[in-house]
């Protein structure tokens, strides 16, 4: 049998011989508000449960819980504190590995999503692979819209060679102004370095630090774009993941934009380059998560 009640106007869910009170924390919660864990994309949340006792999750993909009314299969218990779970800042909201997939066959596209502005590129061996030609500068690019102007997003990237390429991550993209910051790898200085554009035309110098690799090291990035705030992890494939950001800057070059680009050029040389990419996700970023209620335990039995 269902059992249903209403919150009154002090926090406290009442029924005939029954209540459920709300600590002084979350009484800023209730009075019917909704929480949301923005659009989820192709992903899914990483929800702990148990889930609370009114929800559902969209056709928008938002997940909305209501704190104004309950209803349960349940047995309540007397006068027992509700309890919450909430995501701990700090974690990102859980994406699945590859969402747009590189496991076609070797020579197939990148697939659904990516949309290549210049060049092309293909799969080989479960792997999104970028060619550059043999032009001075020459060199592919591809974008994909995540939907999301703040985002927290992965990657990884493998380089075949130690010189002669520039690979760079483009965060914000306009695909119309050509405003972007961007992420890229300079070996002839042995560094990685974060940019702003401003019409396609350098802007300004945001941060760079010393970061050198091997032949074919896979090297693992990460990026943080909140508001004009810029922040970069990069590290190798032995390592761990840093646990402070290793470039960090603050641009309005893109604001608003929901597409990150993927791009290689040659060296004024024209020596033709490869390199490629893998374990794309993305999602919300983990502020926009932070103090939102995903679980309840009404003190059901």
């Amino acid at each position: 049998m269902a059992h249903e009640g209403r919150w009154s106007g002090g926090s406290v869910y009442r029924r005939p011989g029954y209540e459920q009170r709300l600590n002084p924390r979350m009484r800023a919660m209730h009075k019917g508000r909704l929480a949301n864990l923005g659009a989820l994309g192709n992903g899914t949340a990483d929800l702990v449960p148990p889930l609370p006792v009114n929800s559902r999750l969209g056709a928008n993909g938002r997940m909305a819980i209501s704190t104004h009314r309950a209803t349960r299969n349940a047995a309540w218990l007397p006068k027992r504190p509700v309890q919450y779970q909430q995501l701990r800042r700090g974690a990102p909201l859980s994406q699945p590995t590859d969402p747009f997939t590189f496991t076609g066959a070797d020579g197939a596209s990148w697939g659904t999503g990516w949309v290549f502005t210049f060049g092309t590129g293909d799969v080989l061996t479960n792997r999104g692979r970028l060619v550059t030609g043999t032009g001075a500068y020459d060199g592919p690019a591809v974008y994909y819209d995540t939907a999301l102007a703040d985002v927290d997003f992965r990657i990884d990237l493998e380089i075949p060679t130690t010189d002669q390429q520039y690979p760079e991550v483009r965060m914000r993209f306009d695909t119309t102004t050509y405003d972007f910051v961007r992420l890229i790898f300079d070996p002839g200085a042995g560094s990685i370095v974060l940019q702003s554009f401003d019409n396609d035309a350098f802007s300004a110098f945001l941060d760079s630090e010393a970061f050198t690799w091997a032949a074919n090291d896979i090297i693992h990035i990460r990026g943080l774009v909140e508001g004009t705030s810029h922040k970069v992890r990069v590290w190798k494939n032995a390592d761990p993941e840093p646990g402070t950001w290793n470039l960090e800057g603050t641009s309005s070059l893109g604001a608003g934009q929901t597409k990150l680009m993927l791009r290689t050029v040659t060296s004024n040389l024209g020596v033709a380059v490869t390199n490629y990419w893998d374990n794309w996700s993305f999602g919300v970023p983990p502020s926009g998560l932070n103090n939102i209620i995903i679980g309840m335990d009404a003190c059901i039995v």
